[in-house]
């Protein structure tokens, strides 16, 4: 724009010097000569504006020009933005492997937690279950766990399986379960709470009276449940220490009034290899 002024006063000024100098050649030479200095100069500037206007149609030019490049990276720019960014999902995990006479981990933790050298397994009216351990997040409870496995309190007075509640949980371990006060029983101790662990599907967490008579939120002696699903209103309120990581598919059929026939510890690495 401001080059197209700048011819525009040019072309002016030409002008106005054509006519200045056709007055002085009038002037100077008034025996007819002087009309062919007029033409002259008028022709010259007549030249010089159209130099002018051509000069001034490539700077039109050159302007458009450079306003589409200018329109032509402002939307690509805009293309780029809008375009999401994508990552790739790793795909590492290491699959699960089936040792001769032992179970495959059907279930991989939700988290990095070191679990126990041992395993908890149950035979069940229903088939058996194998239950991971995690000392790591809720020692006591694993130890308590351990030892009345151990002393196959889970295949003797505790085997019974007294609540079923559907899409929700199964539990079991009541010396009372198939009494009219099943839900109430224990080996005669609690244990203190050790809240960590989240409550996924096939968690298994301890039972414990409510929070109006258990304000520090103590564990059964005994008293088990296992998660039917994903139970995320429990996180925060009930110690979980362990997982079933084989025969969830048990764990989904059994019904109150089913029993644990055996229990049982079994070296970790001879059962699990991940």
């Amino acid at each position: 724009m401001n080059k197209l002024i700048a011819l525009v006063a040019l072309v002016g000024l030409t002008v106005w010097a054509g006519c200045g100098g056709q007055t002085a050649s009038l002037t100077a030479s008034p025996d007819g000569a002087a009309h062919e200095v007029t033409e002259d100069a008028t022709a010259a500037a007549d030249a010089m504006e159209d130099a002018a206007v051509d000069a001034a149609d490539a700077a039109d030019d050159t302007t458009a020009d450079a306003t589409d490049a200018v329109a032509d990276a402002t939307a690509a720019a805009d293309a780029a933005a809008e375009t999401p960014k994508t990552r790739e999902t790793p795909t590492t995990a290491a699959p699960s492997l089936l040792i001769p006479g032992g179970v495959a981990k059907e279930n991989s933790v939700a988290d990095a937690s070191q679990p126990d050298a041992e395993v908890v397994v149950l035979d069940t009216d229903r088939g058996r279950i194998v239950i991971e351990l995690y000392p790591s997040d809720a020692p006591k409870h694993v130890a308590n766990f351990k030892k009345l496995v151990s002393d196959r309190f889970y295949q003797g007075v505790g085997r019974t399986f007294h609540r079923y509640e559907p899409d929700f949980v199964i539990q079991g371990g009541d010396p009372e379960g198939r009494t009219s006060r099943a839900g109430s029983g224990g080996p005669g101790y609690t244990v203190p709470a050790e809240i960590k662990r989240k409550h996924l599907k096939g968690a298994v967490a301890a039972a414990r009276q409510g929070d109006n008579v258990n304000p520090d939120r103590e564990s059964s002696g005994s008293q088990f449940y296992i998660c039917l699903k994903d139970v995320p209103f429990l996180d925060g309120a009930y110690t979980a220490f362990g997982q079933v990581v084989q025969g969830m598919d048990t764990v989904m059929k059994l019904r109150k009034g089913d029993e644990i026939t055996k229990c049982a510890l079994m070296p970790r690495s001879s059962v699990i290899q991940e």
